[in-house]
């Protein structure tokens, strides 16, 4: 493995190496540096643009590696890949199964990472976020969390190709259909889901592949970002605005739901909601007055999240037809 290193000053960096070590000097990282110092945040941009994944801070030294390479510094056992993308996959436990229900399939996008999970250099905790754990004690039973990583640039692409990884959209699309086939999970019983920057992928994957689909307060501007001086690194990556994803599918013939959960009062991009027009698709705006931040208003919603998720399972054709098969059988005994 080609392995080179450069004071953070330093010009014309060997690209083609394997894993860049760039030394501050001092006990900061480069990223946290890049809040700071605008050669800092160059040189951090010029990383990502190059293909660069941040994963250490050791000794006045921030490490980097090409995103391809990233498997190689996994010591993770419960980390699965599927092309260039990583995943979990929580399996449900044999005294749990229930034999007479169909097995489920929740596929969670990782919600936007907050200011002290955007600044370290945890790869998992920048880009696979459990934001579900008030969740899963109350989805149906036999109920799999498929977790995927959004490992592009600084802290994800959204799930969104990038000049840096184009087929990102192609990975995720074949790695779900890969975890349904293995595990004979049929497409009524399979619902995407996330929060944030997780709601625009569960939103996004859900028209563009036809799932069922939960979406929280997704994002559809990189504004506030932007706005931030892209602290995400996303500028000349993605489209300003995330509608020019979605359109081409809001005339697309749909044949499963897709709930947006809005709490417009805290959200600034709940104005664009409106724009996004499909017989299938359907916004659920939610008010609270004790609702201070977005992250309160998220966890304030959590009941008619739940709700959502199962009912959907519970409309599923196959577990109707299911339902109704042992439903005779049991009449036959």
């Amino acid at each position: 493995m080609k392995i080179k290193q450069y004071d953070a000053t330093a010009t014309n960096l060997d690209w083609t190496a394997d894993k860049l070590i760039i030394n501050t000097t001092i006990p900061q990282s480069l990223l946290a540096l890049t809040t700071r110092f605008d050669a800092m945040r160059i040189l951090y941009q010029e990383l990502m643009n190059h293909d660069y994944i941040y994963y250490m801070f050791q000794g006045n030294k921030s490490y980097f590696i090409k995103r391809p390479l990233v498997g190689t510094l996994w010591q993770r056992q419960d980390l699965q890949q599927h092309g260039a993308t990583f995943y979990t996959l929580q399996t449900i436990k044999a005294v749990a199964k229930n034999h007479l229900a169909p097995l489920r399939l929740l596929v969670l996008f990782s919600a936007t990472p907050d200011e002290a999970q955007r600044l370290t250099s945890n790869i998992a905790d920048r880009m696979l976020i459990n934001n579900a754990a008030l969740l899963a004690p109350q989805l149906l039973d036999n109920t799999m969390i498929l977790s995927v990583m959004d490992l592009c640039r600084s802290s994800g692409s959204f799930y969104f190709d990038t000049p840096q990884y184009p087929d990102f959209e192609q990975d995720i699309g074949a790695m779900i259909i890969e975890v349904m086939q293995k595990y004979h999970i049929a497409k009524d019983d399979v619902v995407l889901y996330g929060q944030g920057r997780g709601g625009t992928a569960a939103l996004y994957y859900g028209l563009c592949a036809d799932y069922n689909a939960v979406s929280v307060n997704p994002v559809l501007t990189l504004t506030s970002f932007t706005a931030k001086n892209d602290t995400f690194f996303l500028n000349d990556s993605l489209p300003t605005n995330f509608l020019t994803k979605f359109e081409p599918f809001l005339t697309a013939p749909l044949t499963y739901p897709k709930i947006l959960i809005a709490t417009p009062m805290l959200n600034p991009d709940a104005k664009f909601y409106a724009e996004l027009h499909h017989e299938k698709l359907q916004v659920m705006s939610l008010y609270n007055s004790l609702d201070t931040t977005l992250q309160s208003a998220m966890t304030h919603t959590v009941a008619a999240q739940v709700t959502w998720l199962n009912y959907l399972w519970l409309q599923s054709k196959h577990y109707l037809k299911v339902n109704q098969h042992i439903a005779k059988l049991s009449q036959a005994l």
